[in-house]
């Protein structure tokens, strides 16, 4: 059917939208049935290899992540929306578990997410493997999806993952914790949007100047950008906050404006997990030791959101990685406008030798390359 519509379409295709229906819980048995979307990006030709995207309620809220059309060119491309973005989901949690905040979160948690995503592989693809790229938000949920479904995975690239867990684990020192004395102008939720865009090497400069800088930076936003946050599925959004949160503190007591911004935003699921303890899903990062195929990790340098090392340590549970780190911050405002970026992700996907040694030499010259590991050795004092 795809094919035929794309024949009449031809060079005028646009992204069609498709459904699939699956459990509510995948596991209860007796679960009713939702219906979740995805979208073929492109004109899907059974031929090439295909690439999963997945849509978070974080990212959308913030910016989101799109990929240039020579990439898309190249392969099929699936942004799978599902729960996350249903209509139908979000008015029967509205009708049947209003303020069932433990219901809730087993409706949207990352686990009957990477169900749904593999009953939509299966459906596309049968018993092919997928391509996968996540960015931000959403490669936690790839992650967990690789950690249940690795035999369905031929490659996976991570772009600034958000991943608390590892940070908190490790009791690596975040960048925002720097504000979590200081005086700012932003209030929380601001801060989060201004670490989550900021691109500025903040930390390697002298004390005073960074300083200077940092709260030149802060009013900057607060003028221009405090405004631009928009949450259109506010539950999904929450639960999503809960999970990140969770992530990074079992108790729910943290004092940076990160933490409390996430925290926040999830206060309902806080509030009875609190009280109730319910079950928690996490992602077992070892699995990744055992995985055969390719894992490639894109980090920024300049990260406000996370530690960059967390992408260190990533990049140690998979035996075929690949980490390449940025001179950027988290939403790669200065990195994705350069051509050479696109470049060097479709040299990933195809996996061309040569490819990349051009991408990065191009990117290197652009001064975008973070060589070093230079921020084992900031301060801030």
């Amino acid at each position: 059917m795809i094919a035929a519509i794309n024949l009449i379409f031809g060079l005028f295709f646009n992204p069609i939208a498709e459904t699939i229906i699956v459990p509510l819980d995948h596991g209860d048995p007796q679960s009713r049935k939702i219906t979740v979307t995805y979208h073929f990006e492109n004109e899907f030709d059974p031929r090439r290899e295909t690439v999963f995207t997945v849509d978070d309620p974080i990212d959308y809220a913030f910016q989101g992540f799109d990929l240039s059309e020579s990439i898309k060119a190249e392969f099929n491309w699936v942004r799978i929306s599902g729960r996350h973005f249903s209509k139908e989901l979000e008015k029967f949690i509205h009708e049947n578990a209003n303020q069932d905040w433990e219901k809730i979160y087993r409706w949207l948690n990352q686990n009957q997410v990477s169900q749904d995503i593999e009953l939509i592989r299966k459906k596309i693809l049968c018993e092919r493997k997928v391509m996968l790229i996540g960015y931000s938000s959403s490669t936690g949920i790839l992650l967990h999806y690789l950690s249940t479904y690795s035999q369905s995975v031929d490659k996976l690239i991570c772009i600034n993952p958000f991943l608390m867990d590892i940070q908190t684990n490790l009791s690596f020192w975040n960048f925002s914790n720097y504000f979590q004395n200081q005086p700012t102008v932003l209030t929380d939720a601001e801060f989060f949007g201004f670490a989550y865009r900021s691109s500025v090497d903040y930390f390697n400069s002298d004390p005073s100047l960074r300083d200077s800088l940092i709260d030149s930076s802060m009013k900057d936003f607060k003028e221009n950008h405090s405004n631009s946050m928009e949450i259109k599925f506010p539950t999904s959004f929450a639960v999503r906050a809960f999970e990140h949160t969770i992530e990074l503190m079992a108790d729910g007591n943290s004092d940076f404006p990160v933490a409390n911004f996430l925290k926040e935003k999830s206060e309902p699921f806080w509030t009875t997990y609190l009280e109730k303890r319910f079950s928690l899903i996490g992602t077992n990062y070892d699995v990744g030791l055992s995985f055969g195929g390719q894992v490639i990790i894109l980090g920024s340098a300049y990260d406000l959101l996370i530690n960059p090392k967390v992408v260190d340590v990533l990049a140690e549970f998979f035996p075929r990685s690949t980490l390449v780190l940025f001179r950027d911050g988290h939403s790669l405002e200065k990195t994705k406008k350069a051509e050479e970026f696109s470049d060097l992700l479709l040299a990933f996907l195809e996996n061309d030798f040569e490819s990349k040694v051009k991408a990065y030499q191009s990117l290197t010259e652009l001064n975008l390359l973070f060589l070093g590991k230079d921020y084992n050795n900031i301060r801030v004092d």
